[in-house]
């Protein structure tokens, strides 16, 4: 779509919904892609479309279907609204992620020359889930699920389970949807190894900018703190391995936020977890109640090997995955912090 470039100012625009890049891919949720607040359901099937936000088609017959952008709108509220994908309704219009709409500007809902917008998501090439074999078994995704979490919950690496359904990690899955969770009999596990498998001992990673704006924020939390460069590079490091450096609403058990602290074993609740500063807080200083111990609380943490200051803290079933994160750490909290 060819737009004048403008100048964003104070005045009302509507912009794509954000959306974390994950590293090994942002899990895609059912029924919506990843927006926020993550992870809420949307009904099993797209909602009418009002009078007023049907979309203005040219001629009959052939014609792509086109909505005029008002104020208040965003890409994933006009996809969602007319039954698409938000990915699709990007690329028709030559947009990304971070592309911006302003109120009067004309989009496309369908592929050039598809006849328009209301096919519930069309065939975009890897969105919809391949039928399954007969002999494979499959899994009837419910509300809420996630393919990050189905994957988790049967096994498998998530690279495994779009392989196995012929999608792509941006699909949309609804509840009702059958998904393979196994090969049928006789088939060979093709399961690529985790990057901790990885030959290589200092991981690295390039930061997208949510990952890069949490690295500067652990950052600032501390320094506020009075924490040492050493503690805020811990931190940043076991917030990689805990999050993928990603503010979550869920994880293990009740885990949540950048490192993925439990309400059920004392770190505070849930809402308080899922505030970024709260959760760097706690990091360091533990719960209020003493009912957790931070960075700070561990007796001689400066003198320890890395990985296991932060095992001190975490106290995980992985203790050797922080000090891997170590160099790369350091390397974002100059970059970033």
């Amino acid at each position: 779509m060819a737009r004048e470039r403008r100048v964003l100012t104070a005045g009302s625009v509507a912009v794509t919904g954000a959306v974390a890049l994950v590293l090994g891919g942002a899990p895609a949720v059912a029924a919506e892609s990843e927006s926020i607040p993550p992870f809420r359901s949307l009904p099993s099937s797209p909602p009418e479309r009002a009078g007023t936000d049907a979309p203005d088609v040219g001629h009959a017959g052939g014609a792509t279907a086109t909505y005029t952008v008002q104020s208040g709108d965003t890409i994933t509220g006009i996809a969602i609204r007319h039954g698409l994908r938000t990915v699709d309704v990007l690329t028709w219009n030559d947009l990304s992620w971070s592309s911006i709409i302003h109120p009067g500007d004309v989009l496309t809902l369908g592929a050039p020359g598809s006849g328009g917008g209301d096919s519930g998501g069309g065939d975009s090439g890897g969105g919809s889930p391949a039928a399954p074999d007969e002999d494979a078994d499959t899994y009837t995704v419910q509300a809420g699920d996630t393919l990050w979490g189905i994957a988790a919950d049967h096994d498998l690496s998530l690279a495994k389970l779009l392989d196995l359904n012929g999608i792509d990690e941006g699909a949309i899955i609804y509840p009702g949807e059958e998904l393979v969770v196994a090969e049928a009999d006789g088939g060979e596990s093709s399961d690529p190894p985790s990057i901790y498998d990885s030959p290589e001992y200092d991981l690295q990673a390039s930061l997208n900018a949510p990952q890069a704006e949490n690295v500067a924020l652990i950052a600032s939390v501390g320094r506020g703190l009075g924490v040492s460069e050493h503690g805020i590079a811990i931190a940043i490091a076991t917030a990689m391995v805990e999050s993928g450096l990603r503010n979550l609403d869920w994880g293990d058990r009740d885990s949540v936020g950048l490192f993925q602290q439990r309400p059920s074993t004392g770190w505070g609740d849930r809402t308080e977890l899922m505030d970024r500063g709260v959760a760097t807080t706690r990091f360091f200083h533990g719960a209020p109640d003493g009912a957790t111990r931070g960075l700070l609380d561990i007796g001689g943490w400066e003198s320890m090997n890395f990985g296991d200051a932060a095992q001190a803290v975490q106290i995980s079933a992985y203790p050797d995955r922080y000090d891997r994160w170590r160099v790369a750490a350091w390397g974002w909290l100059a970059q970033h912090g």
